[in-house]
């Protein structure tokens, strides 16, 4: 549309010509086009380059009136997720399959572009069993080229099941991606030992919870070492705004294909890829209750409000820019967008020092995401 409208403020063709590359976080991606009056005459690919050759052009002799045309959108804004106030709670709008095909799209063509301009063609992964890791290792190897090599590693605590470990086997069986087990309980009794011995203070919840994590990040990047392998990261946006996550354990990574996807459109992917792919992701890792199982019987929802409430106050926030009383008055509950508010502001710290992440929206972290550390305290509730 905004071609349409300059070629005929001109009164002449109109030309769009966008490069096709990743640069860290951010992504061109050609759709090159050539427009004459009303009329798109032709179109380039999209993430891969094209060559266009345009015939000549006649000059159009009709015109649209300025305002007839709808305001068009660039492919960010396209993925921008959008808040959907028909409902009596305000909810995230669901992607369509042709939102979601792009978005599949665009992942698989920015984690390529990070990899082969930072000189990786191996690539490790950390495997629980839980959704993010089972989406970014599908991506990954839908994206896999014949000189590539995954290796996911799985790396069983005191709380992880054995549903984890099968569901894990089946993905990467589906996948035909190596799985290798390197089970942290020795380290993790070792390190509790060790601070017991020493210290007076009490070796357990975040501290014994935090410590598994950050056990699994070193035996990751030993591994990365040995291989010499990019280690690719899993956290999802909804985790990395509120900083559920470890820093420098389950945060680490070179990139991050889900950095700005919501948890939300995570399950959405997920069910789009099974219906094209037919059912690469285990039923049961979509379906089952989401846990980082650091402790017996922990589950997302004893410290987050359910995703689809968490994921639209979070949008209500970064892309609406909302207050709390904004966010109450779309009936979510008062008590869950204060505790996010809270955990949203806190976290700075570990949105600061992690990975790239690949841009999909306007308003996603990192590149272009500038917001102090050490703020006052009531900043985000005024």
């Amino acid at each position: 549309n905004r071609g349409i409208e300059i070629s005929h403020l001109f009164k002449a063709p109109f030309f769009y010509v966008n490069r096709v590359g990743g640069e860290d976080e951010i992504l061109f991606d050609g759709n090159s086009f050539v427009v004459n009056g009303s009329e798109i005459k032709m179109t380039g690919k999209r993430f891969k380059s094209d060559i266009i050759i345009v015939p000549k052009l006649e000059i159009e002799t009709k015109y649209i009136a300025k305002g007839e045309l709808s305001q068009s959108e660039t492919w960010e804004e396209l993925f921008q997720a959008r808040l959907n106030f028909d409902k009596e709670t305000a909810r995230l709008e669901n992607w369509n399959d042709n939102t979601c095909q792009e978005v599949l799209e665009a992942l698989c063509f920015g984690f390529q572009e990070y990899a082969r301009k930072s000189g990786f063609e191996k690539f490790t992964l950390a495997l629980s069993g839980g959704m993010d890791s089972a989406l970014v290792l599908t991506i990954m190897t839908l994206s896999l080229s014949k000189e590539q090599y995954i290796e996911a590693v799985y790396m069983p605590s005191i709380h992880s099941s054995s549903l984890s470990f099968e569901l894990s086997l089946a993905l990467c069986k589906n996948l035909n991606i190596p799985l290798k087990s390197l089970p942290i309980k020795f380290l993790h009794s070792t390190t509790k030992n060790l601070f017991g011995q020493t210290y007076p203070e009490p070796f357990e919840g975040l501290t014994d919870e935090n410590v598994q994590s950050r056990i699994r990040g070193m035996l990751l990047y030993t591994r990365s070492n040995q291989l010499d392998s990019m280690v690719v990261n899993t956290s999802n946006k909804s985790e990395l705004a509120v900083g559920y996550s470890t820093q420098y354990g389950d945060s680490v990574g070179a990139i991050s294909l889900l950095g700005d996807v919501y948890k939300s459109q995570v399950y959405r992917l997920a069910q789009f890829i099974n219906k094209k792919f037919k059912n690469l992701i285990p039923e049961q890792i979509i379906t089952r209750e989401p846990s980082a199982e650091l402790r017996e019987g922990q589950i997302d929802t004893q410290s987050l409000p359910p995703y689809e409430r968490l994921d639209a106050i979070l949008e209500g926030i970064l892309n609406y820019r909302y207050t709390k009383d904004d966010l109450v008055k779309m009936n979510l509950p008062e008590e869950e967008v204060e505790k996010t508010l809270n955990m949203y502001k806190r976290n700075e710290y570990k949105r600061y020092q992690f990975c790239p992440i690949i841009k999909l929206s306007s308003k996603s972290f990192g590149f272009g995401y500038r917001v102090p550390l050490t703020k006052h305290t009531g900043f985000y509730n005024q």
